[in-house]
């Protein structure tokens, strides 16, 4: 028996090949963004440690190492970045009314499957006056 071109049962490989087709494409961009969500976390928590490192800096200036202080306060406060991976810069002066500005660094590769899409350093700045 011939069957119709509007016989519905005529065309039951169809849906299989679309999902064939769109199933891949859905799923990198699925992990595009989930890769991308990562990299949001891991700016806000760059973020979260210049501040911190920021008001460590407003009562260190009595410390002997007042910048080495920052740092470290900076660096503690991360929790799900790893710190061998950022770095800390603190510049100013330390005596009443300099600016201390903290600067949180970390190289990111956004990547999805394994093709890099983008390259890049994370940075998160917080200046503060020591009072």
């Amino acid at each position: 028996m011939m069957r119709s071109p509007r016989d519905p049962h005529h065309e039951r490989g169809q849906a299989l090949t679309e999902i064939a087709l769109a199933l891949p494409i859905l799923c990198i961009l699925m992990f595009a963004i989930i890769e991308y969500g990562t990299m949001i976390w891991q700016d806000m928590e760059l973020t979260s440690a210049a501040r911190d490192g920021a008001r460590r800096a407003v009562v260190a200036r009595v410390e002997p190492t007042p910048a080495a202080s920052v740092e470290q306060a900076a660096l503690d406060s991360l929790d799900t970045v790893d710190a061998d991976d950022v770095h800390v810069t603190v510049q100013g002066g330390w005596t009443r009314g300099d600016e201390v500005t903290v600067t949180v660094t970390k190289h990111h590769d956004l990547d999805v499957f394994g093709f890099v899409v983008w390259s890049g350093d994370l940075r998160a700045v917080s200046t503060v006056v020591i009072g």
